[in-house]
Order: structure tokens, then sequence, then C-alpha cells
């Protein structure tokens, strides 16, 4: 049953990122750097936040995202410059991965 219930969080994350501007997913994502604290309904958020960035097909995110897909890097703050996610600042650790 938990897995069902983050299953459907997952999708409604992932349409409340649908309706952000890159700008607000970025905002967002930025907001959760640093952010020590762990339990399944933030993985569901996290993997909507990485799926969420993999929709914009000219974007580069490799600077936060594996090359498998499956993984997000929670480690530095981002920035747009010229369709490229640059990391910046402070190195704060961590990462989140979908267990699929």
């Amino acid at each position: 049953m938990a897995s069902e219930f983050l299953e459907k969080m997952y999708k409604e994350f992932l349409e409340e990122f649908d309706n952000k501007t890159l700008s607000e997913l970025i905002k967002d994502f930025n907001r959760e750097v640093g952010n020590k604290g762990w339990a399944g309904i933030r993985g569901a958020y996290l993997m909507a936040m990485k799926d969420a960035f993999l929709k914009y097909e000219d974007l580069d995110s490799s600077s936060i995202i594996d090359k498998d897909k499956n993984g997000i890097s929670l480690g530095r703050k981002i920035r747009l410059e010229n369709n490229v996610l640059v990391t910046e600042g402070e190195n704060f650790g961590g990462a989140a991965y979908s267990v699929e």
C-alpha cells in the first residue's frame, strides 16, 4: 500500500512541476540543497523533480542528473546559464535515486 501512495504522490508532484516555469523549478531545487531529512514522500518529490527537469529536452542537466537518469544530486545549488544547469556554492552532498 505504501508504494501505491508514493506512486500517487509522485504523479501529483510531477503535475505540480509541469505547471511551473524552469526558473521556479530551479528555485524549488535550490531550496532542497542542504536538506538532510529523508522520507519516502521526499523521495517521490525528488524523483518527480528530476523527471520535470528531464522534460526540457534542450536543457543540459548533467550537472545534477546522473547519466542513467536514475538519480539527482542535491550537493550544490544551481543556476541556468545558456541552457545549462551550472552548479555553484558550497557542496552539501546528498543525492536521491529511483529504486526501480
